[in-house]
């Protein structure tokens, strides 16, 4: 028999002469201790649960999770990740899977970092076993010792030192009217026949055969570019030699023995002395030739300056009694009439190449380079430089500090003929008020040229410079970075030059 009027939600309780209603609570609840609520079980505290690591309690229940390198296989199991086996290794090198994580693991010459295994430089640390007479190569994983080159040779493909070509490969100093000579580890600059050498790099000088003692001639010597030729006295001819004068009676003599005639002045090293009439020499007129000419077999003949290779720094045209130098296009003659002077056409014909453009003179030539400003950067209009502002850069920049960044361009014009480890250009930081840093760090950021170019630290300015010779009628473009620091060693400016390098066709 019901009696009691307990609701659907409520648990009748039968007491000793009475009854009670009590809620009725939910898997993961319990009554309170008055009995009017339901309260959550916290499984978790309770040790009630059955996950396998991580329980999390929730309202009415709970949840499982894993510790790093499991997964949840199950609702409450946990399961270890193999990340060894997964399509994207963490290890450069070899992976060991462990419950819960992994090792990485590097061939010998090798060290971890970051789960990459990097290459340990032994020449660098100084732990290699080189002798003093060995040079440390660095290699993967390892090093090799190779015998040092001396100066002059380079190391082959198998090792060996072999002569460098200095003659073949472009890199010797010599001047373009000597010749040069390669020698083993080394090479020297010599001159044609009839000339000197007063040095590597410079002109040949043409020998005065007639300053030379004895005297090469009988009567008189006439130097010439590189030769020089004997000139008789009136009344005398020359002989066969081309240094030795006689009179008539000796000519005759010699005309009945050979059929040639020794009239006119010859040069030196000349074969070509025969002629087809022999006159007596007291009807044989002496021509005084003018400046230009010379007298060959009677007659003033034109001298043909331009075969002296140092007449002219480009090009000569011999012209009669004379000569002029010539210049390429874009070049023009300097006041002595021989050198080529580079028309600045950029100054001269006042170039203009419109917003983002710059005008670079070059040897012999111009161009209009783009060096537009990147975005936020103004243009400074006094030096074209490009310049962020910290309040437009978002970042903080150093006390009385204005500009985040500098991009300065920056033009070189050369001639051929550039060696290795010639200086090309110094790059000098500034601060915004125009004065020097000298406790400046450089770095080459960008060169995709081919070309190893490097820079060094010199009283505070960065020397660019290049290891090896660089190609004729060629354009070169490097970007350095210039890091300038304060007393405190705190970053105060950074500049970043981007280098336009011209390389001439000529030497000049």
């Amino acid at each position: 028999m019901n009696l009691a009027h307990c609701t659907s939600s409520e648990e009748c309780i039968n007491t000793i002469g009475s009854y009670k209603c009590l809620i009725i609570c939910r898997e993961g609840y319990r009554r309170s201790d008055d009995d009017l609520y339901c309260l959550d079980v916290n499984e978790c505290e309770e040790d009630i649960h059955f996950c396998d690591q991580i329980c999390t309690n929730t309202i009415g229940n709970y949840s499982c999770e894993c510790n790093t390198g499991y997964y949840l296989s199950s609702r409450t199991d946990c399961s270890d990740i193999d990340e060894c086996g997964s399509s994207n290794p963490p290890c450069s090198h070899t992976c060991v899977n462990v419950p819960g994580s992994f090792n990485c693991l590097c061939p010998e010459g090798y060290e971890l970092l970051n789960n990459s295994c990097l290459d340990i430089n032994e020449c660098l640390l100084g732990t290699h076993k080189c002798t003093k007479d060995q040079e440390c190569i660095n290699s993967p994983g390892g090093y090799e010792c190779l015998l040092i080159c001396s100066s002059g040779f380079s190391r082959s493909g198998n090792g060996s030192c072999i002569d460098i070509d200095e003659c073949h490969n472009g890199v010797s100093a010599c001047h373009f009217s000597q010749v040069c000579i390669n020698t083993f580890g080394s090479y020297h600059c010599s001159c044609p026949r009839g000339y000197y050498s007063i040095g590597p790099g410079k002109t040949c000088q043409d020998i005065n055969e007639c300053l030379q003692q004895p005297n090469p001639c009988s009567y008189r010597c006439h130097n010439l570019p590189g030769d020089y030729e004997c000139v008789c006295a009136p009344g005398l001819l020359r002989l066969p030699d081309g240094k030795t004068c006689a009179g008539i009676e000796y000519l005759d003599k010699a005309n009945r023995d050979i059929q040639h005639d020794y009239f006119g002045v010859e040069r030196n090293r000349s074969n070509d002395l025969h002629s087809e009439v022999l006159l007596p020499i007291n009807k044989q007129p002496y021509i005084q030739c003018p400046p230009g000419f010379s007298r060959i077999q009677g007659s003033c003949q034109d001298i043909n300056e331009c075969e002296d290779k140092g007449k002219c720094q480009h090009e000569c045209e011999n012209t009669p009694g004379s000569y002029h130098c010539t210049c390429p296009p874009g070049y023009q003659l300097g006041q002595s009439g021989k050198t080529c002077l580079d028309i600045n056409e950029c100054l001269e014909s006042k170039i203009d190449c419109g917003p983002d453009r710059m005008c670079f003179n070059m040897r012999g030539s111009y161009e209009c380079i783009e060096t537009p400003c990147p975005p936020k950067y103004d243009r400074d209009p006094l030096t074209g430089y490009c310049k962020l502002e910290c309040d437009k850069a978002g970042i903080v920049c150093p006390p009385n500090s204005r500009y985040a960044e500098v991009l300065a361009f920056k033009m070189v014009a050369l001639p051929s003929g550039i060696q290795a480890y010639q200086d090309l250009i110094r790059l000098i930081a500034y601060d915004q008020d125009g004065v020097h840093i000298p406790n400046t760090v450089f770095s080459i950021i960008e060169n995709d040229t081919g070309v190893p170019f490097r820079i060094r630290l010199e009283e505070g300015k960065g020397v660019l410079y290049t290891q090896k010779s660089m190609e004729s009628n060629r354009e070169y473009q490097i970007k350095v970075q210039a890091v300038s620091f304060n007393e405190d060693h705190v970053i105060q400016y950074t500049t970043k030059f981007l280098v336009f390098v011209s390389v001439s066709q000529y030497p000049y």
